[in-house]
């Protein structure tokens, strides 16, 4: 795995973006997650979903294994805001994501509270691409961000 830091230009690919809660998601958030893929080579999918892990979008290569996105996004989303909770009470400064290796794929989970992004490459990735892609995807995802602690604290309200 590459560690240059440099975000290595891919191929064009075929990209697909699905929305789960609307599909009149901003094309905005289309275009920055599309974009995202395209341009990492490795990177087969970009995610984002609740803590919980139920999928809200998703940006997903022609070519990605569509089950490792699933289980991706619905069953490490949850483990993952377990990890963070729990590694936000040592006193050694905030959790911004965990890079998990496995060994076919890397799967790097970036803090967006109360929404998990996850992004899913294959395994010869350069991993600090993939947490440059990422620190941009949650600036970018900022808006979304705010609109699901907003309504997070209106549920907490009642």
């Amino acid at each position: 795995m590459e560690t240059s830091g440099a975000v290595a230009a891919a191929p064009r690919r075929e990209v697909t973006v699905s929305s789960f809660i609307d599909e009149d998601i901003s094309e905005s958030i289309r275009d920055v997650l599309t974009k995202a893929v395209q341009r990492v080579h490795g990177l087969q999918a970009v995610s984002v979903s609740s803590c919980f892990g139920l999928p809200i979008v998703r940006a997903v290569a022609a070519d990605a294994p569509v089950e490792t996105v699933t289980i991706a996004e619905t069953v490490f989303a949850p483990c993952f805001f377990v990890a963070f909770e729990t590694a936000s009470k040592l006193p050694i400064g905030e959790m911004r994501s965990l890079l998990v290796d496995f060994k076919e794929v890397t799967l790097l989970h970036a803090t967006l509270a109360p929404l998990s992004l996850c992004l899913v490459a294959h395994k010869r990735t350069d991993a600090e691409a993939l947490q440059t892609v990422a620190a941009e995807l949650v600036a970018a995802l900022g808006p979304m961000k705010a609109a699901a602690e907003m309504l997070t604290s209106r549920r907490d309200d009642e």
